[in-house]
């Protein structure tokens, strides 16, 4: 299933790198249809990606918030092709999507760094369950602040 859900994904890249949406979108459906699951990250960052390089952001947003409604999360990818879009477009919603990835993550830092590492999990799960994977600088995060507290095996 795995290697049917890459070669899916690796077509939709290619098609929507070379401005072929609707090719792309009919192998979206056709994965629902053969009981692929398209993946949260990467299927629906290229159909972003493409919509946004296309001329339809208008539609990216729309597709951007009806799968943050159904729980389809989002990856840095998705909040880049996004933000980007706004910059251009629309600063209040730019500036709304940045906060909501960043924001999270120096609060992470700031947990960690003064010992209240459980709250700092409570928020790494909120980001999880809002589809923000949690990055390199996060869990660098929580292993500096686990180590200052003296829990250096469990870093």
């Amino acid at each position: 299933m795995l290697r049917r859900n890459l070669v899916y994904n690796t077509l939709i890249f290619g098609f929507c790198r070379e401005g072929k949406l609707e090719v792309a979108f009919m192998l979206k459906e056709d994965m629902i249809k053969q009981g692929i699951q398209p993946d949260k990250y990467y299927t629906y960052s290229f159909l972003l990606h493409g919509l946004c390089d296309t001329g339809k952001p208008e539609e990216a947003i729309k597709i951007w918030d009806k799968n943050k409604r159904i729980g389809i999360g989002a990856n840095v990818y998705s909040y880049r092709w996004i933000i980007g879009y706004c910059n251009a477009h629309k600063a209040e919603e730019s500036e709304k999507l940045f906060n909501e990835l960043i924001s999270t993550r120096m609060i992470i830092s700031a947990y960690c760094k003064s010992g209240n590492i459980a709250e700092a999990f409570r928020l790494r799960d909120d980001m999880r369950s809002r589809g923000i994977p949690p990055t390199t600088a996060t869990y660098s995060s929580f292993k500096h602040g686990m180590c200052k507290l003296g829990l250096v095996e469990d870093a």
